[in-house]
């Protein structure tokens, strides 16, 4: 079992992450020929009902049975033949939207700020790309900029130490965009390829995030009047049809280039990709189906729509292993944190109350048990996230 993920790699991965997708998907579409073969209005009714209820939403879901109804309609089809269809038309939706978050080398460093909600994977989404940018030989920087929660600046911390980034930390509570425009300077300084900035996103208080999160792009521009150059949103495939929520939230407070949906591994509802695409049309840069760097990819439509479809069998899964390792002449090197000693000071963005508010995990996952030892709590928190992290 433990040989199994080189056994599938990541089309096999992206079939098993989509497989409750694609069963809610599959076993509607077969319930509607389950006593009719014909295509009429009654089953294409049925069928817009599914794709509704799969989270690809009204407007997709009238695309999708209209392109279906000029090609079959009143003949007699089946259930695999109507997902083949579906696919198709998905995949061809998709396409304009898949851009790979693309690093300019002429840009030293090329500035990237993720942004979303707390508990969609942010800081697990900057580890992972670290990890991937590392196995291209690239140079990373990672800034951790929610400064008031302790368990993601040191899950953050985590994902430096494993990749060998070069990790950026402040004071709890310290300015967040000052955190940033210390970042870019070390970045600058040491010529780094990418710097990937970690935010904050509480938005139980959206005028102070909004505030944060402009200021945080406005202080950087000082440095480097063209970054960031991405601003990129982290959606949890899970909140279904709160991603749309989420999405026009965060372009009224900054410039959203590009999006990476996480966690279709775990739940029913990946057809949300499909209804973002469609009614906002912003870049796709990677989806994530597992908890590995490898388990994010590049956003591939036709894998994607077929896997939606349960159009994958096993025969096309080729049987290679492609996770990233760290790049081995470069993993071990810049290991030490470096900490900026910025002092706590009052911030618009952030009331000061702000810094009572109980830390969460980012990933907005439990840890697992461990047995008592006689260790110190940071140790505790430190071994936990090595954990999930594994």
């Amino acid at each position: 079992m433990a040989d199994e993920p080189k056994r599938r790699g990541f089309f096999g991965r992206l079939k098993a992450g989509l497989s409750r997708s694609a069963e809610r998907l599959t076993g509607g579409i077969t319930g509607v020929f389950a006593v009719r073969r014909r295509l009429d209005d009654e089953a294409l009714e049925e069928l817009e009902d599914v794709l509704i209820m799969a989270d690809l939403g009204p407007s997709t879901a009238a695309k999708l049975t209209a392109n279906l109804a000029r090609a079959k309609f009143d003949k007699e089809v089946t259930d695999e033949e109507v997902r083949q269809h579906f696919a198709a038309d998905i995949a061809k939706m998709l396409e304009p939207v898949a851009h790979p978050l693309a690093i300019d080398p002429a840009r030293k460093p090329h500035v990237v700020l993720v942004v979303g909600v707390n508990g969609v994977g942010k800081t697990t989404t900057i580890g992972k790309l670290a990890q991937q940018f590392r196995a291209e030989g690239k140079s990373v920087v990672m800034a951790a900029g929610d400064t008031f929660r302790a368990a993601a600046v040191e899950q953050l911390q985590v994902w430096a130490e494993r990749t060998g980034a070069h990790f950026v930390s402040g004071k709890h509570g310290a300015d967040a965009a000052g955190l940033a425009f210390g970042a870019l300077e070390q970045a600058r300084e040491r010529n780094a390829d990418v710097l990937l900035i970690d935010t904050a996103g509480r938005l139980h208080n959206k005028d102070n995030l909004m505030a944060e999160l402009q200021k945080i792009a406005r202080v950087i521009k000082k440095l480097d009047p063209e970054a960031p150059n991405d601003i990129v949103l982290i959606l949890d495939a899970t909140t279904g049809q709160n991603a749309h929520a989420q999405v026009e939230t965060f372009r009224d407070m900054v410039h959203i280039t590009g999006l990476i949906v996480t966690k279709l591994d775990g739940t029913a509802r990946g057809g949300v990709l499909v209804a973002l695409a469609e009614k906002f049309g912003l870049p796709v840069h990677a989806i994530g189906v597992g908890e590995t760097a490898a388990d994010m990819r590049p956003f591939a439509p036709e894998d994607f729509a077929r896997s939606l479809m349960g159009l994958v069998r096993d025969a096309e899964i080729a049987p290679i292993d492609d996770a990233q390792p760290i790049a081995p002449d470069t993993a071990d090197g810049d290991l030490e944190p470096e900490i900026l000693e910025l002092e706590p000071e009052p911030n618009p963005a952030e009331p000061e109350t702000e810094a009572s508010e109980p830390a969460a995990t980012e990933a907005n996952e439990p840890a697992p048990e461990t047995a008592d030892q006689p260790e110190t709590e940071p140790a505790k928190r430190k071994r936990r996230l090595f954990g999930l992290l594994r």
